[in-house]
Protein backbone atom coordinates (compact mmCIF):
# COMPACT_ATOMS: atom_id res chain seq x y z
CA UNK A 1 0.00 0.00 0.00
CA UNK A 2 1.43 3.52 -1.23
CA UNK A 3 0.21 5.35 2.18
CA UNK A 4 2.68 2.69 4.07
CA UNK A 5 5.58 3.71 1.66
CA UNK A 6 5.09 7.41 2.69
CA UNK A 7 4.50 6.34 6.72
CA UNK A 8 7.57 4.42 6.10
CA UNK A 9 9.73 7.42 4.67
CA UNK A 10 8.02 9.46 7.57
CA UNK A 11 9.96 6.82 9.94
CA UNK A 12 5.80 6.30 10.94
CA UNK A 13 5.21 2.67 12.29
CA UNK A 14 1.69 1.58 12.17
CA UNK A 15 0.25 -0.24 15.06
CA UNK A 16 -2.50 -1.84 13.36
CA UNK A 17 -3.52 -2.63 9.52
CA UNK A 18 -6.38 -4.33 8.88
CA UNK A 19 -7.54 -4.78 5.10
CA UNK A 20 -11.39 -5.68 4.64
CA UNK A 21 -13.10 -6.80 1.73
CA UNK A 22 -16.38 -5.17 1.87
CA UNK A 23 -19.56 -4.42 -0.68
CA UNK A 24 -18.18 -2.00 -2.52
CA UNK A 25 -14.27 -3.08 -2.49
CA UNK A 26 -11.45 -3.25 -0.49
CA UNK A 27 -11.02 -0.92 2.96
CA UNK A 28 -8.07 -0.57 4.43
CA UNK A 29 -7.82 0.44 8.57
CA UNK A 30 -4.31 2.01 9.59
CA UNK A 31 -3.72 2.82 13.36
CA UNK A 32 -1.23 4.66 14.61
CA UNK A 33 0.05 6.80 17.63
CA UNK A 34 1.29 9.90 15.72
CA UNK A 35 -0.58 13.09 14.57
CA UNK A 36 -3.37 13.05 12.97
CA UNK A 37 -2.56 16.03 10.78
CA UNK A 38 0.89 14.62 9.55
CA UNK A 39 -0.86 11.09 8.44
CA UNK A 40 -3.84 13.09 6.85
CA UNK A 41 -0.59 14.95 4.83
CA UNK A 42 0.75 11.67 3.95
CA UNK A 43 -2.41 10.71 2.22
CA UNK A 44 -2.77 13.69 0.59
CA UNK A 45 1.07 13.12 -0.84
CA UNK A 46 0.68 9.41 -1.87
CA UNK A 47 -2.58 10.75 -3.70
CA UNK A 48 -0.75 13.23 -6.15
CA UNK A 49 1.73 10.75 -6.32
CA UNK A 50 0.10 7.73 -7.39
CA UNK A 51 -2.12 7.28 -11.07
CA UNK A 52 -4.81 5.45 -9.61
CA UNK A 53 -5.23 7.74 -6.57
CA UNK A 54 -8.69 9.14 -7.78
CA UNK A 55 -9.99 5.87 -6.81
CA UNK A 56 -8.51 6.01 -3.46
CA UNK A 57 -10.65 7.63 -0.58
CA UNK A 58 -8.53 8.33 2.60
CA UNK A 59 -9.62 9.53 5.30
CA UNK A 60 -7.91 10.06 8.68
CA UNK A 61 -9.47 10.04 11.96
CA UNK A 62 -8.14 11.45 15.23
CA UNK A 63 -8.25 10.12 18.71
CA UNK A 64 -11.45 11.13 19.00
CA UNK A 65 -12.91 9.64 16.00
CA UNK A 66 -13.05 13.41 13.96
CA UNK A 67 -12.64 13.21 10.61
CA UNK A 68 -8.80 15.51 9.31
CA UNK A 69 -10.60 17.22 6.35
CA UNK A 70 -8.82 18.62 2.88
CA UNK A 71 -9.90 21.77 3.99
CA UNK A 72 -8.40 21.75 7.66
CA UNK A 73 -4.65 21.85 5.35
CA UNK A 74 -6.06 24.48 3.11
CA UNK A 75 -6.34 22.02 0.10
CA UNK A 76 -8.96 21.84 -1.97
CA UNK A 77 -11.87 19.39 -2.47
CA UNK A 78 -11.13 16.37 -4.66
CA UNK A 79 -12.26 16.91 -8.16
CA UNK A 80 -14.56 14.07 -9.91
CA UNK A 81 -12.32 12.08 -12.37
CA UNK A 82 -14.37 12.84 -15.26
CA UNK A 83 -14.93 16.29 -15.57
CA UNK A 84 -12.85 17.79 -12.74
CA UNK A 85 -16.09 19.87 -10.76
CA UNK A 86 -15.79 18.93 -6.85
CA UNK A 87 -15.85 15.08 -6.61
CA UNK A 88 -18.78 15.02 -3.71
CA UNK A 89 -20.86 17.22 -6.07
CA UNK A 90 -20.93 14.52 -9.32
CA UNK A 91 -21.29 12.07 -6.41
CA UNK A 92 -24.24 13.19 -3.99
CA UNK A 93 -26.00 14.23 -7.90
CA UNK A 94 -24.78 11.05 -9.64
CA UNK A 95 -24.12 12.95 -12.40
CA UNK A 96 -22.32 10.11 -14.39
CA UNK A 97 -23.44 6.89 -15.44
CA UNK A 98 -22.15 4.02 -13.65
CA UNK A 99 -21.05 2.81 -16.95
CA UNK A 100 -18.96 5.50 -17.80
CA UNK A 101 -17.35 5.96 -14.90
CA UNK A 102 -15.98 1.97 -14.43
CA UNK A 103 -15.34 2.34 -18.33
CA UNK A 104 -12.91 5.06 -17.04
CA UNK A 105 -11.63 3.23 -14.23
CA UNK A 106 -10.58 -0.24 -16.02
CA UNK A 107 -9.28 2.35 -18.94
CA UNK A 108 -6.55 3.51 -16.46
CA UNK A 109 -6.25 0.76 -14.21
CA UNK A 110 -5.18 -0.55 -17.92
CA UNK A 111 -2.60 2.28 -18.52
CA UNK A 112 -1.21 1.89 -14.78
CA UNK A 113 -0.53 -2.09 -15.99
CA UNK A 114 1.24 -1.13 -19.07
CA UNK A 115 3.28 1.33 -17.37
CA UNK A 116 4.36 -1.07 -14.10
CA UNK A 117 4.23 -5.02 -13.54
CA UNK A 118 1.06 -5.73 -12.91
CA UNK A 119 0.04 -9.37 -13.18
CA UNK A 120 -2.92 -9.64 -15.55
CA UNK A 121 -4.71 -11.67 -13.47
CA UNK A 122 -5.21 -9.32 -10.57
CA UNK A 123 -8.21 -8.17 -12.27
CA UNK A 124 -10.27 -10.86 -12.28
CA UNK A 125 -8.84 -13.03 -10.70
CA UNK A 126 -8.71 -15.65 -13.85
CA UNK A 127 -7.22 -15.79 -17.24
CA UNK A 128 -7.17 -13.01 -19.38
CA UNK A 129 -10.48 -12.75 -20.64
CA UNK A 130 -11.45 -9.52 -18.38
CA UNK A 131 -8.52 -7.21 -20.40
CA UNK A 132 -9.35 -8.12 -23.18
CA UNK A 133 -13.10 -6.43 -22.67
CA UNK A 134 -11.00 -3.78 -21.42
CA UNK A 135 -8.83 -3.48 -24.23
CA UNK A 136 -11.36 -3.55 -26.75
CA UNK A 137 -13.53 -0.94 -24.45
CA UNK A 138 -10.72 1.46 -24.79
CA UNK A 139 -9.57 1.52 -28.17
Amino acid sequence: MHVQMFASRARIQFKDVRRIRGELGYVVLLAADEDPVLLKQLCLEAEREHPLSPYWDLDVFDGNGEKIARSQLEKPPRRCFLCEAPAKRCAFLQLHPPSILQLKIKQDILAYGRMTPFPRATLSGGGNSEWEKIEDMSM
